[in-house]
């Protein structure tokens, strides 16, 4: 297969032997025309980009990867042709699930160090964690933590038995991630000047623990996947039939509707009956319609 295509914020780009990438092999199929493609270093039109500069987690490696004309042999599919939307579903889980159990342990690491610190400064006199803002604080954060950690124990154990939905895993990565950057401000602050200098490990927590919100997925993604599987709306920019029957553009059993006949002829309303004689407009406030709310009904207004 000869593809050209480019990524970026890929991690392990710099050292990386083997690349998986995901590639439309069957455009007309949708999902079932995504392969994974194994491209190995030194391939021909295989080059990486710089290694990019971060905010923190400077340790790990990021790049840009370019992809030209580059020639992959059929031995090089990882696993069968079009089935690498089913592995990706498979593997996601398991990703969200390693990403939220690091949160939470950089996390409750930050506190520790922090709830040692508050013994030791002294203020006024006294440590700063006897002043009772800051006592309520690391009561809070405390509490936090352990529900997040209950709710990643049975994550985990889940996912070790197979039972781990796609919804759990969304809300175990969204929760523990946010609760780690929520928990690091509040120990950053706790330190006050010297928890904004890099020397001091809260510091440099702070500034690798903000992209575990973005990468694997981000917050607003799991909350969506989360929204979907519990009843919610895919939101689309067409309107669709209440009768479970498509777009409403397309429902047979479509009638038109009276408020968008005069701008959009074709457009149909799925949510009446045919027929005439249905009753108002289920989208309309009943205001609109109802004789008794019209401005010459209304009583008059009290003057003094």
């Amino acid at each position: 297969m000869l593809f050209r295509s480019q990524k970026t914020f890929i991690t392990n780009g710099q050292l990386g032997d083997l690349v998986i990438v995901v590639a439309r092999t069957d455009p007309a199929a949708g999902h079932r025309g995504i392969s994974l493609l194994v491209v190995e270093d030194g391939m021909p039109g295989f080059t990486r980009g710089r290694n990019l500069d971060k905010v923190g987690m400077h340790a790990q490696d990021t790049s840009e990867l370019f992809f030209s004309d580059v020639r992959v042999p059929a031995g090089n599919l990882l696993g069968d042709e079009g089935a690498g939307f089913i592995g990706l579903m498979q593997n996601l889980p398991r990703e969200r699930v390693s990403i939220a159990t690091a949160a939470l342990a950089a996390a409750e690491r930050a506190f520790e160090e922090t709830l040692e610190y508050c013994k030791q400064r002294q203020a006024f006199g006294r440590p700063i964690g006897k002043f009772q803002h800051n006592r309520f604080l690391l009561a809070e954060m405390a509490t936090e933590l352990t529900v997040a950690r209950a709710f990643t124990d049975r994550c985990v154990t889940e996912h070790n038995a197979g039972r781990l939905s796609t919804e759990e895993a969304s809300m175990l990565k969204y929760w523990d991630t946010e609760l780690c950057n929520k928990i690091i401000d509040r120990c950053v602050q706790l330190f006050g000047g010297y928890g904004y200098m890099r020397e001091y490990p809260v510091a440099r927590a702070f500034a690798d623990g903000r992209a575990q919100t973005i990468f694997g997925g981000t917050t607003e993604i799991m909350k969506e996947i989360i929204g979907r599987g519990h009843g919610g709306p895919a939101r689309t920019g067409r309107s669709r039939c209440a009768a479970g029957g498509g777009h409403a553009a397309t429902c047979a059993a479509a009638r038109p509707c009276p408020r968008k006949a005069a701008r959009w002829p074709a457009a149909r309303c799925c949510s009446r009956p045919a027929g005439p004689g249905t009753g108002p407009h289920p989208r309309r406030p009943a205001g609109r319609s109802d004789p008794s709310l019209a401005r010459s009904a209304r009583p008059p207004r009290q003057t003094r």
